[in-house]
């Protein structure tokens, strides 16, 4: 995956990402130090992660105030990047990902999800593409969106 960057908006939650989402990257062996960049809001916010995580992951500062404006950094500011092709966009709160028997995904159905969804980036021109935690039914058809939509309270 040299060509993926992994990127995690975040707010205040450095514990939870820590617990949640880069714990299942490490699981699925992702190379969360080189392949993974944090976005949060402020240096004292990037202070905080960095003494919280025991990791040197490569955090940004945003100076965004509020997850829309984030995300919207997130699409603008990786545009234009040359040193990998693609983003692949993750929640700072993601346990586990499923796989149609309901069990967590193996690292080859990790690299098989991964693959999917950059074809259908190239099929579609897009560079970005994301992983949201929903325990939604909504979520589970065989489909495939390509507009941008957001589901709150589901």
């Amino acid at each position: 995956m040299d060509q993926v960057k992994i990127v995690i908006a975040s707010y205040k939650r450095a514990k939870i990402l820590y617990e949640t989402t880069l714990e299942l990257l490490l699981r699925l062996n992702v190379d969360i130090i080189n392949d993974v960049e944090i976005v949060v809001e402020t240096e004292e916010m990037k202070k905080e992660y960095l003494e919280t995580i025991p990791f040197k992951l490569k955090i940004i500062v945003s100076n965004t105030d509020g997850l829309k404006e984030k995300r919207n950094f997130v699409r603008k500011y990786y545009q234009y990047k040359t040193d990998y092709e693609y983003i692949l966009s993750m929640d700072d709160d993601i346990k586990d990902i499923l796989n149609i028997d309901g069990k967590s995904i193996t690292e080859n159905e990790w690299i098989k999800l991964i693959e999917t969804g950059f074809e259908e980036c190239e099929k579609n021109g897009a560079y970005i593409w994301s992983l949201t935690p929903s325990d939604n039914s909504f979520f589970y058809k065989d489909t495939i969106s390509y507009n941008l939509k957001t589901m709150i309270g589901a």
